[in-house]
């Protein structure tokens, strides 16, 4: 992977270097579910979706019922996750949401 290859021509990462790499990675894997948002910091883990006749993929669907995840619906519908640990560790958390929903488990 990406985040490999960086490790072994450069040496351990910043914390900030390999949270960028997690943010990109949340991101391409959100592309192909209707994602229009994501917020994540130390009070919400909050995913918005454009509105569309499907409200979220069911690929998504599936993978969320595992965690601790609610549908939520105000200008746009939002899937929270509820996860109370460090903003890191939510960001890993979708990462996992978003994976396994795309068929796929992260590194």
């Amino acid at each position: 992977s990406v985040t490999e290859n960086l490790v072994e021509s450069y040496g351990d990462m910043p914390a900030e270097v390999e949270n960028l790499c997690k943010i990109a990675y949340l991101k391409n894997l959100a592309k192909s579910f209707n994602v229009c948002k994501i917020r994540v910091n130390a009070k919400d883990c909050l995913v918005y979706f454009y509105k569309s006749e499907q409200i979220i993929d069911e690929r998504l669907s599936k993978a969320a019922k595992f965690y601790d995840t609610c549908l939520k619906f105000e200008d746009l519908p939002i899937l929270s996750v509820n996860n109370s640990g460090k903003t890191i560790d939510k960001l890993d958390t979708l990462i996992e949401i978003f994976s396994n929903a795309a068929g796929f488990k992260k590194d």
